[in-house]
C-alpha cells in the first residue's frame, strides 16, 4: 500500500500531516477530522433521540450513567427514545460543562437532565429555576425613584412624607373619642 496524507479539519482551517496507512473519517459535533490510528475509545457513536441523529465519542457519553450503559456495548447507534430537541444541550453540557440553553428551555432540560442522571447540570438548572427572593414593594418604589430622579428627590419626597404622616397622625389622634373608664362599683 501506498500511504495517503491526512487532511485535518478543526475550526475552519485545514492543515496537513505525516503520511498514513488508513484514513477515517470522523465527524464530531460539526468538527470534521480524519485519522488513522484511533481508539475505541475516540470512535465517533451516533445517537439517535426522538428520531434526531447527535454525533459524539464514548468518553463524553460515559458522563452520564444512564448513556454509558448504552455507549459501552460497543455499538456505534445508539436509540433513546426521548425529546431530540433538549438533548442538544444536555450534549453541550456533557462537551463543555457550562449551560448553554436559553431560559425558556430550562425546565424540559431539567426533566432530561434528572432522566440522563446528570447531578450537576440538576443542581445548576434549579439554581437558575429558583424565584428571586421577593422584593417588598416600597423598596421597588425607593429604587425606582432613586435610579430615575436621583437621590436627592428622594431625600426631599422622605421628608414632606415624615412631615405629612406627623401631622396627620396629629389630627387622626386628636379626632378620637377619649376611652371611658367606668367603674363597676
Amino acid at each position: 500500500k501506498t500511504p495517503r496524507r491526512k487532511m485535518m479539519a478543526v475550526g475552519g482551517t485545514v492543515s496537513k500531516s505525516s503520511a498514513v496507512a488508513e484514513t477515517t473519517l470522523v465527524d464530531v459535533g460539526g468538527v470534521v477530522s480524519t485519522s488513522s490510528a484511533m481508539g475505541a475509545e475516540t470512535i465517533p457513536v451516533l445517537v439517535d433521540v426522538g428520531g434526531i441523529v447527535y454525533t459524539s465519542s464514548v468518553p463524553t457519553l460515559r458522563q452520564s450513567p444512564r448513556l454509558a450503559k448504552l455507549a459501552v456495548d460497543g455499538k456505534s447507534r445508539v436509540f433513546v427514545d426521548r425529546d431530540g430537541e433538549p438533548f442538544r444541550f444536555v450534549l453541550s453540557f456533557l462537551r463543555s460543562g457550562r449551560l448553554e440553553a436559553p431560559r425558556s428551555e430550562y425546565g424540559a432540560l431539567l426533566c432530561e437532565a434528572v432522566y440522563y442522571q446528570l447531578p450537576g447540570l440538576v443542581a445548576l438548572l434549579e439554581d437558575r429555576l429558583r424565584p428571586p427572593p421577593e422584593v417588598p414593594w416600597w423598596l421597588r418604589a425607593r429604587t425606582f425613584l432613586a435610579d430615575h430622579y436621583g437621590k436627592a428627590f428622594l431625600a426631599l419626597v422622605a421628608r414632606l412624607l415624615f412631615k405629612y404622616v406627623k401631622k396627620v397622625g396629629a389630627k387622626v389622634s386628636a379626632k378620637r373619642p377619649a376611652v371611658e373608664s367606668r367603674s363597676l362599683v
